[in-house]
């Protein structure tokens, strides 16, 4: 993905959505996906796994936890998977 590129998906989503990454360890590769997703805030301690989830990840489990509030986020990926 080209920095032009993503400057045209941002401009078809709100400006205030929060910007959300792939949560693990080291390394670099190019994003497989760039788009508006649902997450769990808050849904992990914030080490190398990431501290919030995508709700379509399958970890029903969090949805139910204290502080895990649902939101639509932007999330720019590694993984492309639907």
């Amino acid at each position: 993905m080209k920095v032009s590129e993503l400057i045209e998906i941002l401009k078809t989503v709100d400006p205030e959505m929060m910007v959300v990454v792939d949560g693990y360890e080291w390394g670099c590769q190019p994003p497989q996906r760039a788009c508006e997703t649902e997450i769990y805030l808050n849904a992990y301690e914030p080490d190398h796994c990431g501290e919030h989830v995508e709700t379509k990840s399958g970890m029903a489990d969090v949805e139910h936890k204290e502080n895990c509030k649902k939101v639509k986020a932007f999330i720019i990926s590694r993984n492309n998977y639907d």
